[in-house]
C-alpha cells in the first residue's frame, strides 16, 4: 500500500515537471518568436514606406 502511494506521488511530480519544462519551452520560444515577427513586420513597413515615396 505505501508503495501504491509512493509511487503514485512519484508519478504526479514527473508529470508537472514535464509541464513546466514544457511551458518554460513555449515562453521562450513565444519571446524568439516575437523578436522576429517585430523585425520582420518593422522591414515590411519600411518597404512599403519606401514604395509610397517612390510612388509619389
Amino acid at each position: 500500500m505505501a508503495n501504491d502511494i509512493s509511487f503514485e506521488s512519484s508519478h504526479r511530480v514527473g508529470y508537472r515537471n514535464i509541464f513546466f519544462e514544457f511551458f518554460r519551452y513555449i515562453l521562450t520560444n513565444v519571446q524568439k518568436f516575437e523578436n522576429f515577427w517585430v523585425e520582420y513586420s518593422i522591414r515590411r513597413n519600411d518597404g512599403r514606406e519606401e514604395g509610397k515615396m517612390i510612388d509619389r
